[in-house]
């Protein structure tokens, strides 16, 4: 390179390149700052109201966040034995969005689908680098990879993300591609990914199989609520669920049919997540979780269907915990569940220590049983579905949540998960 007749060699235009890097960015900063002080001055009222805003410090050091992860589980292990003591009530349905509210249910004479295995696909597999390099060509380009790409032909897909505890701590992910004539069904494993076609009325029997789920006769355990972080659900879900798990079932109560199963690392989580082509496969119009243990299937958190339309469903009142409260005829709806962010916001809450994630800003916890807590209002300031609830709306007493961000825990019939399974893939 030759700069105002002399020859620079290559390590003085690097050297040019950070200096001009840093003396920019400097200046960037420099601005950056001077406008916001700009801003202050213009708006003193709402620089002073900003500043006004209670902000609860959170843990700095490693140490710290250890502190209060154990502190959260030991505070979980001493509710889930209150739980315990207190029976089932219509409530557990007052307090979440299940599925038969959504979808209606089975009955109860119905049989099972019939089941199908993994090892009755075929054989063609896709290395993980051509299936992405598949899914990623834009679908406006006429390129001999995008014309195999499901995302051509499909109208729906369907991803069932299973964490089986004894296969490993990781979830595995079968994915289903259809539409009225065709389905492709994924099984992706590691690096590979096993990819055959079925019938469309064969994606129940796949997903059973997948799944694992079956008839139950076990005892339902009096556990109401799981921290949000337990069985996440956006980008990356059932995210850290095994660990979350296993470190709560370490302190289970003695005796408790989920604990024990929960302590032996036998259990099986489901994140049921489906997407339409009017969505161009970036916004899920149904969502479902589901822990299988102990003897028995549990629903974790709020059931989802995107519907339009001002006739939603709305959190109950008051007057539901008091069972003089009916459902409404339109179908249920809680907004704001699900957002990415909020996904990762019960990460802090535990005390989790890697930043590099997405994690929860207050990292407070609010004992509402005991009536304790750090900073409540902060809590309720976060979009998850509970924040415009009034707190006389959430249980009292033995059954409250130890955070207002918890997900409410209710059995469910397996052959309901699969109900609902087929009416999410309903053209």
């Amino acid at each position: 390179m030759r700069l105002f007749g002399h020859e620079l060699s290559t390590s003085w235009v690097l050297l040019i390149i950070v200096v001009a890097y840093w003396v920019f960015s400097g200046i960037g900063a420099w601005w950056l700052r001077r406008r916001q002080a700009a801003e202050r001055r213009r708006h003193p009222r709402e620089a002073a109201a900003q500043k006004a805003i209670p902000h609860p410090s959170t843990p700095r050091s490693k140490e710290e966040r250890e502190d209060r992860r154990l502190d959260n589980i030991q505070v979980r292990a001493r509710a889930w034995k209150r739980w315990n003591e207190t029976p089932r009530d219509a409530s557990d349905e007052a307090r979440i969005v299940t599925v038969a509210s959504l979808w209606g249910s089975p009955q109860k004479s119905a049989p099972f689908p019939k089941r199908f295995h993994a090892s009755q696909l075929g054989k063609a597999t896709l290395g993980q680098d051509l299936y992405d390099e598949m899914l990623g060509t834009p679908m406006d380009v006429d390129d001999p990879v995008q014309i195999l790409s499901p995302r051509t032909w499909a109208d729906l897909c369907l991803d069932v993300w299973a964490l089986h505890s004894r296969s490993g701590q990781r979830p595995r992910l079968m994915r289903v591609w259809l539409n009225e004539q065709r389905a492709l069904v994924e099984i992706h494993r590691g690096k590979t990914v096993t990819v055959d076609d079925i019938l469309p009325d064969e994606v129940v029997g796949f997903v059973r199989g997948f799944t694992r789920l079956g008839p139950r006769k076990g005892h339902v355990d009096g556990l109401r609520w799981l921290s949000r972080g337990s069985v996440s659900i956006g980008s990356r879900p059932l995210w850290r669920t095994y660990k979350r798990l296993t470190e709560l079932g370490a302190v289970a109560p003695e005796g408790s049919p989920l604990g024990d199963a929960l302590r032996a690392a036998d259990f099986h989580v489901l994140a049921i997540t489906c997407m339409r082509y009017d969505s161009a496969w970036t916004e899920n119009s149904a969502e479902l979780r589901v822990l299988d243990a102990g003897g028995m299937t549990y629903q974790v958190g709020h059931a989802y269907r995107k519907e339009s339309g001002a006739d939603r469903w709305q959190p109950p009142s008051g007057d539901a915990l008091a069972g003089e409260w009916e459902p409404p005829s339109g179908p249920p709806l809680v907004p704001g569940m699900w957002d990415e962010a909020g996904a990762a916001r019960e990460g802090q809450e535990t005390g989790e220590s890697d930043v590099s994630e997405a994690e929860d800003r207050t990292g407070v916890l609010v004992d509402l049983a005991g009536g304790g807590a750090e900073s409540e209002a902060a809590v309720l300031d976060e979009g998850d579905g509970t924040a415009d609830r009034a707190r006389s709306e959430l249980p009292d007493g033995a059954c409250a949540p130890v955070a207002l961000t918890d997900l409410p825990v209710v059995p469910i019939d397996p052959k309901a998960v699969l109900w609902a399974v087929e009416k999410m893939i309903e053209m």
